[in-house]
């Protein structure tokens, strides 16, 4: 596994697709085959490759040589989503990591589709015919077929976190655990384990075409050990995890960390590449195309490129704008694909071709060298010649604009003022300065093109930063935006957006304001990998902000005196959150409102409802998810500490309960949503308890639900008689009071309850 602080995004491990035309090929570009030594082979199947575009939401088969795709598949409820892609000769597999789950696609009919769930955050691993499901967080590895999605083996429960994994050429599947153990595993069995010293925070594996190797960042001591089982790499210190890719061909290494090593382990050597990084540059994981070693440089939306054979770093192939990057390999063809927009890029020994996957390619135009950031230099053509090399343009547009296409929201300058900042990372300018990858962004500035921070941005008053434009990414980079003034006071907000929709803003903290983030009129906006902490009022507040995601994000007040702070607070708004962990006081969903909670840590005391709210897959401590009339709350295959409600009955389905049970009390006499408790599991002692006062008008039911040792009754409903309430099909088991208790006709017997070894067994309805 990486880190999650350095990999998130699309990642993707690849075998086989389909074949093209061979006319089309001949005719288009020549191929210019490496030397002979180590000759790597273009195949028809090389030059397409099924690629991720977020923004239109689907999974599309491309051609290096031409735009658009052809087969498209829609990603549906994983738009938005971490995802990867893994190509078998007979099966394309689609891992929707924030969900679990797995979908196998046949290339040939891509409607027709099989489908498993797995844990959240597992991650999918191929390996010659087997594909493997790595759930990092419990230390289990599990092989399927690909095609079927069926076990090809047991689960292989390693009793320890996985901090790493890495396919094996003979299709075996090489772990790295936390404790310093390296596990080869084989289908469902460990056939081999060995322990390394724990000389390392980080530990990598990767394998070679006949070597096991682990890689370990040291402070000294760098260079190979081999003891026969295992090889082990030292790679000079770096506050980076390695990133590792082994050669299937030889015995070489690629470690990224934050520059490139490249170790030949018959010869004991390692070398380190300088690859001209920038302040901005952040390493993904490399790849190795026989002679040539790839990296993406997520920093600034480029591909690097080094050959081996002449030992010379190839010129950077511009990608897309700052983020994150797909690279992998189809034969000798190196694929680059920007998820989160329009462009790719395939290079071949010989050839570099720009892909435009969705959307015309707009017309270059031309510009002045007084008006080219000072990085810019003539855009790439569509096909060029060498590996990463530049046949003449006839137009010179931005080098971050891939093939000569700006992003929406990159055609214009900053606008608005320049305030004083008050620390290190940023800067004041007399005049507007456009806001790009790398440049350094002042408080006070209004975005109308992307931004990535390459240092933390201080701020005491006002708002941080605006936007300005639709569609702006503002990319924070592992930086922070800092309120200053959190011990004294708070400034207003931290990213303000109004009437602009495509915004995304991702990876890093806002710290402090009154409002962390706040979006009013709005639509589409995504937050991703952010944390928002230490706010005055708010986190997220969206004021009718329609589309509105966050992902993979921590939003808390922090410190102490949280009562008051909302980390989400909604108005008639669209909320969709993912993948995150959400705690304070108090948040809210009101005005008609609809919220949603997939696979989320979400811990209040307060949460009134005045609209829908839905959770999935995550935990819930809510002691006051009140709904107003007409709204309804709705928990599925969730996890429950604590929950009451009142005004509106909640629908609980498929969950587990556990710590202090759910209590339904009170105030349901104008109740006008129907609801159920129904398919769940009470275990540590929790229980049902439902209580009302007044007659509860709409019917409302408990089923299915199995309570075990309840500290006192199982299922407890307390209701005036004749209340539409039906308990049917219930399990209570080792209950210290009644299995079912119910007072006199508070509830109708739906038939099938039944009590077991429970204290006393069941009053007022009858049980088996």
């Amino acid at each position: 596994m990486t880190s999650t602080g350095r990999r998130r995004g699309l990642r993707r491990l690849r075998r086989g697709a389909l074949a093209l035309p061979v006319v089309a090929l001949l005719a288009v570009t020549p191929i210019v085959i490496a030397s002979p030594d180590r000759a790597p082979s273009i195949t028809l199947a090389s030059m397409r490759a099924w690629l991720v575009s977020t923004a239109p939401g689907f999974l599309g088969e491309v051609n290096a040589l031409r735009d658009g795709a052809g087969a498209t598949v829609p990603l549906g409820g994983s738009r938005g989503h971490r995802l990867q892609v893994v190509d078998q000769l007979d099966a394309l597999l689609l891992h929707d990591s924030d969900t679990g789950t797995v979908r196998s696609i046949d290339p040939a009919r891509p409607t027709e589709q099989t489908q498993r769930k797995f844990p959240r955050g597992t991650s999918v691993v191929s390996a010659a015919d087997t594909v493997y499901v790595v759930d990092a967080r419990m230390g289990t590895v599990q092989p399927l077929h690909p095609d079927s999605l069926r076990d090809a083996g047991p689960a292989t429960d390693l009793g320890d976190r996985i901090d790493d994994a890495a396919p094996t050429p003979d299709g075996d599947l090489l772990v790295a655990t936390g404790s310093a153990t390296i596990a080869r595993i084989h289908g469902g069995r460990v056939t081999r384990r060995v322990s390394v010293p724990a000389s390392a925070d980080h530990v990598a594996v990767a394998a070679t075409s006949s070597r096991d190797v682990v890689v370990q960042v040291v402070g000294s001591g760098a260079g190979t050990v081999d003891n026969g089982e295992v090889t082990h790499l030292g790679i000079p210190g770096s506050d980076a995890a390695p990133l590792v890719a082994g050669d299937p061909g030889g015995d070489r290494v690629a470690v990224a960390t934050n520059r490139l090593y490249l170790a030949d382990l018959d010869a004991a050597e390692i070398t380190p590449v300088d690859l001209a990084l920038t302040s901005a540059s952040r390493l993904g994981r490399p790849v190795i195309a026989g002679d040539r070693v790839y990296v993406a440089d997520e920093g600034t939306g480029r591909l690097l490129g080094y050959d081996w054979s002449d030992r010379r770093v190839l010129e950077p192939v511009t990608v897309g704008p700052a983020g994150p990057l797909d690279v992998f390999t189809r034969g000798s063809v190196v694929w680059a694909n920007d998820a989160d927009g329009p462009d790719a890029v395939a290079v071949a020994p010989g050839s570099v071709h720009h892909v435009r996957k969705y959307g015309p390619r707009p017309q270059p135009t031309p510009t002045t060298e007084n008006s080219r950031s000072p990085s810019a230099s003539p855009s790439p053509s569509p096909s060029t010649s060498g590996d990463g090399s530049r046949s003449p343009s006839p137009s010179g547009t931005p080098e971050g604009s891939p093939s000569g296409t700006p992003r929406p929201g990159d055609t214009g300058p900053t606008v608005g003022p320049t305030v004083p900042a008050t620390g290190p990372g940023s800067v004041t300018s007399e005049s507007p300065e456009p806001a790009d990858s790398g440049s350094l962004v002042a408080c006070g500035a209004v975005l109308t093109r992307s931004v990535t921070l390459t240092a933390d941005l201080h701020c005491s008053s006002g708002v941080a930063l605006t936007v300005g434009a639709d569609d702006v990414v503002i990319d924070l980079a592992g930086h922070r935006i800092v309120d200053d003034t959190v011990s004294s006071g708070y400034a207003e907000t931290g990213i303000r957006v109004e009437n602009h929709r495509g915004v995304r803003i991702r990876n890093g903290t806002v710290h402090g304001f009154r409002l962390a983030v706040s979006l009013t009129d709005t639509r589409d906006v995504e937050l991703d990998r952010m944390v928002l902490e230490r706010f005055q009022r708010s986190g997220v507040e969206a004021e009718q902000a329609t589309g509105t995601t966050v992902r993979q994000s921590t939003i808390t007040r922090g410190g102490a005196g949280n009562k008051g702070r909302e980390p989400i607070r909604a108005r008639a708004s669209e909320v969709a959150v993912t993948g995150s962990e959400l705690s304070g006081w108090n948040s809210s969903c009101l005005r008609g409102s609809t919220c949603s909670f997939t696979d989320t840590e979400f811990s209040f005391m307060i949460f009134p409802i005045d609209g829908t709210v839905t959770f999935s897959g995550g935990t819930i401590y809510c002691s006051g998810c009140n709904t107003s009339v007409g709204s309804h709350l709705r928990i599925e295959k969730s996890t429950i500490d604590y929950l009451i409600t009142g005004y509106e009955p909640p629908t609980v389905l498929d969950s587990t309960i556990v710590g202090l049970g759910i209590v339904l009390e009170n105030y349901y006499e104008k109740a006008t949503v129907a609801s159920a408790i129904s398919g769940n599991r009470f275990t540590d002692g929790t229980r049902i308890d439902f209580r009302t006062e007044r007659r509860v008008p709409v019917q409302f039911e408990f089923r299915n639900n199995t309570v075990v040792g309840s500290e006192s009754d199982g299922i407890h409903v307390e209701a005036p008689a004749g209340s539409p309430i039906v308990l049917s099909g219930n399990h209570t088991s080792g209950s210290r009071g009644y299995g079912i208790w119910i007072s006199p006709g508070g509830a109708q017997d739906g038939g099938g309850n039944v009590s077991q070894n429970d204290a006393t067994p069941c009053l007022n309805i009858a049980c088996g």
